[in-house]
C-alpha cells in the first residue's frame, strides 16, 4: 500500500468571461481539437478542448454554439453535474469551474507544470483529478480549494469513481491503482511497462473496462481488484470507452476509430465509417451519443452507435491560399480540389466544383467574374462567369509541373512553380492565352507582379530573381540569399515597399521595387508562409504551429498574437488593421474584425527557451552566395550583448564600407551586403566586438 501525502497548495482564482478574437469559418462549427465532452440527455452535450474550445448544442445537434472558454487554457478533461455546473481540466494544472453553462469560467492553478487530464465532479461537491507523472487532485468544495499529491512518477490518463466510492486511475506502463478512502491510500494493482491505457469506464460496482494503445483491452468483475485482458480486434489507439444504457459497450480512437461490443467486452465489431482523424473523447445520453476529435470533429449517433452522422462541416482538406475582391466577395482554394466562395465576407461559403481533385495553391481574380486557379500536375483553371464554372486551361505544350503561385494585372498574368516553371499570359475578356517565359531553373514559390513589365520571383534555395521587360529585351537579376532560407511569400503595397518571409522566420524587406532586399529579422517560428502589409508600416506574417505576428513600423520589429490554434498558417488576407483572414491545415479558415487580439512582444519567452538559442560561441559564417553578383548575406553568431563592428575591407586592406556599429543581443544575426557600387574583386569582412575577432575572404564577381 502506497500512503498518500497531502498538502495544500496555494491556489490562483480568476473569473473569466470568454471573448473570441478569431470567428471560424470553416470548419464548423470549431476547428480545435476537441478533447473531453459530457451529454445530459438526447438533446444537450457539450464538448471541450484546445485553446479554450468549447461548444454546447441543446437541440441533439442541429445547432451548435461556440461559447469559447479562455483561450489560453487547452481543455482536457470535462465532469458536470448538471447543465450549469461543472469542472474543466487543462493543461499546466490549470482547473476552470463554471456555475453558469460555460458562460464564464473561474481558474484554479493546481499544478504549474503537470497537466490534469481527467476531472471527476460528484454531486456533493466533491472533486477528483489525475494527471501528468502521477497527479492526483481533490478538493471537497466544488472546486474552489484543492490539495494535491503524486503518488507515482507515471502519468495518469483517465480516473473512474465506481459504485461504491472506489477510485481507479489507468495510465502509462499499463499501471492501474486503486483507493478504497477517496485518494488516501492507494494500491497498485498492475502494472506493464510495454503498455498504455488511456480510458477506463465502469457499468456497476464490479464491472469495468481499461483500454488503451495498440488495442489493449482489460476486463474486471471485481471492481477493479483484478483485470483480465481481452481482444478488442483492434491494434489502433483507443482513446475512450462509453456505456451505454442497454449495456452496449463503445469505444473510439486513433485515427478515426468507431467500434462496439454487446457482450461485456467479449468481442468487438466495426461501428461504421469515420474520418482520418483522432477521436478523443465519447458522450451519450437516452440512446444518442456523440464522438468529438482533432480539428473539431464531431460525430453523432442516434441508434446507439449503428450509424453515425457528421455534425461538424466544412472540407477537412487544407486550404492553400485566400483572396477578397473587396469586404465581401472572397474565394479560398485548397487540396483535393477545394473552391469555396463567399459574397457575404464569409459568413456563408459555398462549394464550387473542377471537375478534378488535383491541389490547387492559388488564386487571382481580376475582377468579380473573371479570375484564375493554379495548382499541381501544370493545373490551371479558369472563370468567366465567377466560379460557376471552371475550365481547364490545356498546359499539356507548356508545363506539367505544380503550379503554386500566381499573380496578375489587367493585361497579364504570371505563375511559377516547380522545375524553373515561370508562365505568362495574355488577358482579354474572353480569357487567357498562356505561354511559358524564360527564368532560372529554380523552384518557385511565389511571384508579385508590380506591373506588366516587372515581377519578382521567389522560392526554394533562398532564390530571390528580378525580372523586368526594358525596350529591346528583358533583364534578369539573381538576388537570392542563403540557401537554408525556402522563401515562401512575397507581398508588396501600392508604394512599392516589399517583404518576403519564409523558412527559420526569416523576413526581408525592400524599399526599391524589389531591386535590393534587407534581413530584417528571423522569428521566432520553423517557418513563415505568409506575408500581408496593409499600409507600410502595419502588416502581418504567419506560419507554423499557429504563430501569428504583427509589426506598424514596416516589419523592424514584430509581436506575436495569440491565435489559440496549432495549424500551419499557409496565406493571409487583411483589408486593414482590424478585418482580415487566415487559411491553412485541416480546412482552417477563420475571420478576425480586431486585428487578431491583443499582442505580446516576440522577445517575451520562457527562459529555457532563451537559453536553448543563445548561441555557445562567437562565430563568423562564410557569406552567401560566394562568389557573389551584387548582393550576398554575411550570418554571424553571438555568445553575449555588446557593441559589436562589420566591415568590408579590399585586398589592400582599406576599408570600404561599415555595415552595422551598434549594441546588438545574443543571438543569430544577419546582415546584407549590396556592392553595386564597388568594382570586381577579393574582400574581406571583420567582425569584432566584445574581445572577439573574425575575418573571412569573399569575392565579388559582375
Amino acid at each position: 500500500m502506497l500512503q498518500r501525502i497531502l498538502f495544500f497548495n496555494t491556489i490562483f482564482c480568476l473569473s473569466l468571461v470568454a471573448q473570441s478574437n478569431w470567428i471560424w469559418q470553416n470548419p464548423m462549427p470549431v476547428g480545435k481539437n476537441l478533447n473531453a465532452s459530457v451529454a445530459f440527455d438526447s438533446l444537450t452535450c457539450y464538448a471541450a478542448g484546445d485553446a479554450g474550445a468549447f461548444i454546447k448544442t441543446t437541440d441533439g445537434g442541429k445547432n451548435w454554439v461556440l461559447l469559447n472558454a479562455p483561450d489560453q487554457y487547452d481543455i482536457l478533461s470535462l465532469s458536470f453535474i448538471n447543465t450549469q455546473t461543472g469542472i474543466a481540466g487543462c493543461a499546466r494544472g490549470v482547473v476552470l469551474r463554471t456555475t453558469d453553462g460555460g458562460a464564464t469560467f473561474t481558474a484554479a492553478i493546481t499544478d504549474s507544470i503537470r497537466d490534469v487530464k481527467s476531472v471527476l465532479l460528484t454531486s456533493d461537491g466533491k472533486v477528483y483529478g489525475a494527471g501528468d507523472k502521477g497527479l492526483f487532485i481533490k478538493s471537497d468544495d466544488g472546486g474552489i480549494s484543492w490539495s494535491r499529491t503524486a503518488f507515482d512518477t507515471l502519468s495518469f490518463a483517465a480516473l473512474e469513481l465506481i459504485q461504491g466510492g472506489a477510485i481507479v486511475v489507468v495510465g502509462e506502463s499499463g499501471v492501474i491503482y486503486r483507493s478504497n478512502n477517496g485518494g488516501a491510500n492507494w494500491n497498485l494493482v498492475r502494472r506493464d511497462d510495454s503498455q498504455t491505457l488511456s480510458a477506463v469506464k465502469f457499468k456497476d460496482n464490479q464491472n469495468g473496462w481499461a483500454l488503451g494503445r495498440n488495442g489493449l483491452g482489460l476486463k474486471s468483475t471485481d471492481g477493479g481488484t483484478s483485470w483480465q485482458q481481452i481482444n478488442t480486434e483492434t491494434t489502433k489507439w483507443i482513446k475512450t470507452v462509453s456505456v451505454l444504457p442497454s449495456g452496449r459497450l463503445f469505444a473510439a480512437g486513433a485515427p478515426g476509430l468507431l467500434i462496439k461490443s454487446d457482450d461485456d467486452g467479449n468481442s468487438w465489431v466495426r461501428s461504421g465509417d469515420s474520418s482520418k482523424f483522432s477521436i478523443n473523447t465519447s458522450a451519450f445520453a437516452d440512446g444518442r451519443g456523440w464522438v468529438f476529435g482533432n480539428n473539431g470533429l464531431t460525430i453523432a449517433t442516434s441508434d446507439a452507435g449503428n450509424s453515425w452522422e457528421f455534425q461538424s462541416q466544412g472540407s477537412e482538406n487544407t486550404i492553400n491560399s485566400v483572396r477578397f475582391l473587396d469586404e465581401y466577395i472572397g474565394t479560398a482554394v485548397g487540396d483535393s480540389g477545394i473552391i469555396l466562395r463567399t459574397e457575404d465576407g464569409g459568413d456563408t461559403w459555398v462549394r464550387q466544383y473542377t471537375g478534378y481533385n488535383y491541389n490547387l495553391n492559388d488564386l487571382f481574380f481580376l475582377n468579380q467574374y473573371q479570375g484564375w486557379i493554379v495548382g499541381d500536375h501544370g493545373t490551371i483553371f479558369q472563370t468567366l462567369d465567377k466560379g460557376e464554372h471552371w475550365e481547364k486551361q490545356n498546359l499539356s505544350m507548356v508545363t506539367s509541373e505544380d503550379i503554386y503561385s500566381i499573380e496578375g494585372t489587367a493585361f497579364a498574368n504570371k505563375a511559377v512553380g516547380a522545375g524553373g516553371t515561370y508562365l505568362v499570359s495574355s488577358n482579354s475578356p474572353s480569357g487567357a492565352v498562356w505561354g511559358r517565359g524564360s527564368a532560372p531553373l529554380k523552384s518557385y514559390r511565389g511571384i508579385y507582379t508590380l506591373s506588366s513589365k516587372s515581377a519578382t520571383l521567389i522560392g526554394d534555395g533562398g532564390t530571390i530573381i528580378q525580372m523586368t521587360s526594358v525596350p529591346g529585351g528583358s533583364g534578369i537579376k539573381d538576388l537570392s540569399i542563403d540557401s537554408k532560407f525556402d522563401l515562401r511569400d512575397i507581398y508588396f503595397t501600392p508604394e512599392k515597399k516589399g517583404w518576403i518571409v519564409g523558412k527559420y522566420g526569416i523576413v526581408l524587406y525592400s524599399s526599391n521595387q524589389g531591386g535590393k532586399w534587407t534581413i530584417l529579422d528571423t522569428l521566432p517560428v520553423t517557418w513563415l508562409n505568409t506575408v500581408y502589409f496593409y499600409d507600410t508600416l502595419n502588416g502581418y506574417t504567419a506560419g507554423s504551429y499557429g504563430s501569428l505576428f504583427k509589426s506598424n513600423d514596416g516589419g523592424h520589429n514584430w509581436s506575436k498574437i495569440h491565435t489559440g490554434v496549432t495549424n500551419t498558417f499557409k496565406k493571409s488576407f487583411f483589408f486593414n488593421k482590424d478585418e482580415g483572414w487566415l487559411v491553412g491545415t485541416y480546412g482552417l479558415l477563420m475571420k478576425t474584425v480586431n486585428g487578431g487580439g491583443s499582442s505580446s512582444p516576440t522577445g517575451v519567452k520562457d527562459a529555457e527557451d532563451v537559453a536553448a538559442n543563445i548561441p555557445k560561441e562567437f562565430e563568423l559564417h562564410q557569406n552567401y552566395p560566394n562568389p557573389f553578383n551584387p548582393v550576398t548575406v554575411i550570418s554571424f553568431d553571438l555568445p553575449a550583448a555588446g557593441r559589436y563592428k562589420l566591415s568590408i575591407f579590399d585586398i589592400l586592406g582599406k576599408e570600404a564600407e561599415v555595415l552595422l556599429d551598434d549594441e546588438l543581443q545574443p543571438g543569430h544575426h544577419f546582415v546584407s551586403f549590396d556592392a553595386h557600387g564597388l568594382p570586381s574583386g577579393v574582400y574581406f569582412y571583420k567582425l569584432s566586438g566584445n574581445g572577439s575577432q573574425n575575418i573571412k575572404k569573399m569575392i565579388l564577381l559582375k
